[in-house]
Order: structure tokens, then sequence, then C-alpha cells
């Protein structure tokens, strides 16, 4: 696996050809983008490429994947201290490798060392018929009351492993700690995920809810984690639906999973892909927080059934 970054000056029609994939996905997903490019002067910018991102004020670069042409950027200057990034695209078939279907020696090391050596966000593993994608690098790193130290790749499935409730009864009494899903739905999850990836799967220290009160967290508990649900700003960088101070009520909610996952930065269409899961964080004293098959932000009662999408990471051994 080899990557090649060149200037694009002497491939124009390399060039021309990346940004009209571009531009063209850019008004499938909506026609309005046509008369944006217009007002752009798009025509003549493609047919006069260095004039707006020649050297010395601009760049203009392609990005070769195993000498398969890959991806462009441009970049244009504003004044001295700023530039403005143009053009940013990659071919869908090189958004996300196909890593194999085992760890190999190489790639353990990798993450042992925390270099993470080709690999990249939305890379993935295909192991036992699951795409196990590469979601961050070291997220927990130096995170927790005893910094946590240990190099690691987050992972998630692309789609949920099984259905199950969060409680018998609609109640998030005793928070996600004491739920059925945590104490016993999720251990279908680790048998398939322990499966895949054995001793590599990480064990440390998380903080979640274990009290609720007037359907507001009251109160959070260290556990020993190894494959949780994500929460809200894992998935969308923030909180939605989950408790929140209303100005009386300051619910208690720390948690060590304060930032998006980069996978779902870069991917946003990957955040439900058309799926419904649930996500561990209380909504009120009877619905936890879901990610809804159309892509909102959702949430249900407790005792329904919905899917189990897990995050988790592996170290090197």
């Amino acid at each position: 696996m080899k990557i090649k970054i060149i200037y694009g000056y002497k491939k124009p029609e390399e060039v021309r050809a990346l940004f009209s994939e571009y531009t063209n996905m850019l008004i499938l997903n909506d026609k309005s983008f046509k008369k944006y490019l217009d007002v752009q002067n798009y025509d003549e910018e493609i047919n006069n490429l260095e004039k707006k991102y020649g050297i010395p004020d601009g760049r203009l670069y392609l990005l070769y994947y195993d000498e398969n042409l890959a991806g462009c950027i441009g970049l244009r200057k504003i004044d001295d201290q700023n530039c403005e990034m143009k053009r940013l695209y990659i071919r869908p078939e090189f958004r996300g490798k196909n890593l194999g279907s085992v760890i190999t020696a190489e790639q353990n090391e990798a993450i042992k060392t925390g270099t993470f050596k080709d690999m990249y966000i939305g890379d993935y593993w295909i192991i036992n018929d699951i795409m196990w994608i590469i979601a961050a690098f070291d997220y927990y790193y130096k995170g927790g009351y005893t910094a946590f130290m240990v190099h690691h790749i987050t992972l998630v499935p692309d789609v949920p492993l099984y259905n199950h409730v969060m409680n018998d009864t609609a109640t998030t009494e005793g928070g996600y700690k004491s739920s059925k899903m945590r104490t016993k739905g999720l251990e279908e999850a680790k048998n398939i995920i322990k499966s895949a990836f054995g001793e590599r799967v990480l064990k440390h220290i998380i903080t979640i809810t274990s009290a609720v009160a007037n359907g507001k967290p009251v109160a959070v508990s260290n556990a020993d984690s190894e494959v949780e649900l994500m929460n809200e700003i894992m998935l969308y960088g923030c909180r939605i639906l989950s408790s929140t101070n209303d100005g009386t009520t300051f619910p208690v909610y720390y948690v060590l999973e304060k930032t998006q996952l980069p996978l779902f930065a870069f991917r946003p269409d990957l955040i439900s892909n058309r799926q419904h899961f649930w996500l561990k964080d209380v909504v009120d004293d009877k619905r936890f927080a879901l990610s809804g098959y159309y892509g909102r932000a959702n949430e249900n009662p407790a005792n329904l059934s919905f899917g189990v999408r897990p995050a988790f990471s592996i170290k090197g051994i």
C-alpha cells in the first residue's frame, strides 16, 4: 500500500476529471449547487487551473494510492495569513480501504507503538462477515483519573449486530450502568467482538450514569469497560436529546466520551447508516436516546427493542 501526493499542474485532465466527479456529486445531492458553481465561475476555473491555484499563491495536488488516481485538493491564497481549501475530493473506492480479514503482525505493531502506519479513519477489517470500521485513534489516551497510556484503535460495526431492549420496562432507573442492556444485553456483542479480536479487546475504566431522579442523571460511577453503547457526543458531536442543564437542575453527566468520533465527522452518512440503534444516554425517566433510521436523533421507551451497535477499542499485543 503506497500513497503518493504530487503537483497536479502537469496532469490537468486528471484534475478536471476529479473536479467534475466532485461537483457532480454535490449537484446530485443538491440541484441548487449548480447555480453556486455558476457564481464561482467554475467553467473558467477548470479551464484555467493555474490562474486560481498556481504557485506561489496557490497549490494543486493529486493523490495516488498504489499508482491509482484517488483524490485531489486545491489551495488558494486569501491573505498573508490565510488560505482557502478548495475541491477536496477522494474517490469513493478509496475512502475506506479493506485492511483484511485478520490483524497482521505489521498492523499489530503499528497499533502497539501508536504509529498506526498505513491505517486511516474509515478503513476496516471484515472478520466473521462483519465490517469493523476504524472510528478513532487513541480516543481514550491520557484520559481517566489515572492517565490511560495504552495506544489503541476504537472500532464500530457498520450496522447493529442484533436487537435488544434497554430494560424490560419503560424506565431509566439506575441509569445505563444498571440497565438490562449493559448487564445482560451486551454479552452477545462481547462474544462476537472477542471472537473476532480476542485478547486485543481493550479493558479500561469509564464513567457512566448510575442513578436517575426526575428524569435526569444524578450520579455516575466508574466501571470496567470493554464493549459499550455509544453516546450522543460520540455519534453527533454534542448532546441533543439527552438530559442537559435546564437552569434549575444540573444533571450529573461526567463522561470520558466528550468528542465526536472522527469517523462520523468525516463520514456523516455512517452515523445512522439507515439503521435504528440504542445510545446509552438518559433522556427522561422512561426513555434512552436512539439513533433513528432516517438519520435523526431520536429517543424511545426503554422496553422497546432496537439495534445494538457498540463501540470498543483494540490494542496491540
